[in-house]
């Protein structure tokens, strides 16, 4: 998902996290860089809770970005993006997810609770350390600060940044 974006209405983008998990508090601190940026119309929420209770903050959405850390994979700091209305991204998708209740089964309640966005979009950053305590790792956070640049242009139409 490059470009802008094909809906209009409440968009909500929403940073994953455990802040106490080293790199697996990536969605957080992406969502702080966009909130600095104070991005006019966009609803910013850092959720460092279960991602089951997410379902009421973006039921109403038309559109929603989530940032999360996903599941090593041999490439730290690689960044992948998935539609996530598209079923085709489901069997690759649950393999990256390092939560109990994921992603997966948050779009599943939003699909079964007709109340599915028009878009539905998530930016997965592999992490490498994901101890309790563990400090996050330069590559993760060098990739953060890409997926804030990409977001934060896809949100303002394609328009870059008057707050850098």
């Amino acid at each position: 998902m490059v470009g802008k974006l094909k809906s209009t209405g409440r968009i909500t983008v929403v940073g994953i996290g455990n802040p106490s998990r080293g790199d697996d508090a990536i969605g957080l601190l992406v969502a702080h860089w966009l909130r600095e940026r104070g991005i006019d119309g966009v609803e910013i929420i850092p959720w460092p809770g279960d991602t089951l209770s997410l379902f009421e903050k973006i039921k109403d959405s038309n559109v929603v970005i989530l940032i999360d850390a996903v599941s090593p994979r041999g490439k730290p700091g690689g960044i992948y993006k998935f539609n996530l209305k598209d079923d085709s991204v489901w069997p690759e998708l649950s393999a990256y997810s390092t939560h109990s209740f994921g992603i997966f089964h948050l779009v599943e309640l939003l699909r079964v609770m007709d109340s599915l966005p028009q878009e539905l979009m998530i930016y997965g950053i592999e992490g490498k350390n994901f101890g309790i305590g563990d400090d996050m790792s330069n590559v993760v956070i060098e990739s953060g600060r890409k997926v804030v640049e990409e977001i934060e242009v896809i949100v303002r139409g394609g328009l870059p940044s008057t707050n850098q």
